[in-house]
């Protein structure tokens, strides 16, 4: 079988913003990637991905998709499994990438011919996207899966969704830094979710940490650097106060000391919780002078994705 491969992604900014209409951008992150693949001979991490796998299919004939089954169980029965270095339960878009590799192979044999493709087809397969993934998140924006599927950034709006150009420039250091903690997405999504059903709660979210979250995507497409610092601050102090529950206590402190030192800035990474967390900064050198006791991952240290 073909091993077409899908690479991680970073939501680098609107975690929990679009489930209340706000703007997110994700982007691929190809160091890490998955495919299907059938092994020649099974091995205890293929079978423990078989069977995910299975139980992900048998999920799927109860929902109201188009696809030919009898293939698919053909190929869980013959043992086909998701082969991937992308760290789970990490905020790198496991999940996404694999319900990718499976769109891919048993849904639409046109879908990489993007550069043609309508508003309406993109948003067809947003939403066929979005109710596979939903297996593993209880909801899903399908924006993940998208990103991996196509392996280009993607801007998603109350407009619609852009697909972005590789090339696209920027002003800006991003970089990860390993929790070493697993993190839940479905169990904080349903945290939030409950948390949103508060009024209270939700028009402090809409005013404070959407209108930043979309400040950050405006600023930084728009290549000015210097608001971007500013909002990212601005998101990273309003997380603090809103979504600290996200925060791993023992990065409270990491994270407050960023902002009192206008060294680096850190958000949630996908869900939150654990994983990953995003940083940003404007000087590599006072980064690496203040920070010692955590490895920096840096993904973009140039002006290009």
């Amino acid at each position: 079988m073909t091993k077409q491969s899908f690479p991680a992604k970073i939501l680098l900014f609107g975690e929990y913003a679009v489930l209340r209409g706000g703007k997110a951008l994700s982007v691929p992150y190809h160091k890490y990637s998955g495919f299907l693949d059938i092994p020649i001979s099974s091995t205890k991490k293929s079978k423990k991905s078989n069977a995910l796998l299975k139980g992900f299919v048998d999920s799927l004939k109860s929902k109201d998709i188009d696809i030919d089954f009898h293939k698919v169980d053909r190929d869980v029965s013959c043992g086909i499994s998701f082969v991937s270095t992308i760290p789970s339960n990490y905020g790198l878009g496991s999940s996404g990438a694999l319900v990718a590799a499976f769109y891919s192979k048993y849904f639409d044999a046109e879908v990489f011919e993007i550069h043609n493709w309508s508003d309406t087809k993109i948003k067809k397969v947003q939403s066929q996207l979005a109710t596979l993934e939903s297996h593993f998140h209880g909801q899903s924006s399908g924006i993940d899966p998208l990103v991996c599927l196509f392996g280009k950034p993607i801007v998603y709006h109350d407009h619609g969704t852009e697909v972005l150009s590789q090339n696209h420039f920027f002003e800006g250091n991003f970089f990860l830094i390993d929790t070493k903690l697993s993190s839940n997405t479905q169990k904080w999504v349903t945290k939030m979710i409950d948390l949103l059903n508060d009024s209270t709660f939700e028009s402090h979210f809409k005013q404070r940490f959407i209108y930043a979250s979309n400040l950050c995507i405006d600023s930084f497409l728009g290549n000015e650097s210097r608001e971007l610092i500013k909002h990212i601050k601005t998101l990273s102090q309003t997380t603090l106060d809103l979504l600290d529950f996200l925060i791993p206590e023992s990065f409270i402190d990491f994270w407050i000391k960023g902002m009192e030192t206008d060294s680096y800035y850190l958000k949630l990474c996908g869900s939150g919780g654990g994983g990953y967390l995003l940083g940003y900064t404007d000087d590599w050198i006072k980064l690496k002078s203040i920070v010692r006791d955590y490895k920096i991952e840096p993904i973009f240290s140039t002006k290009s994705l």
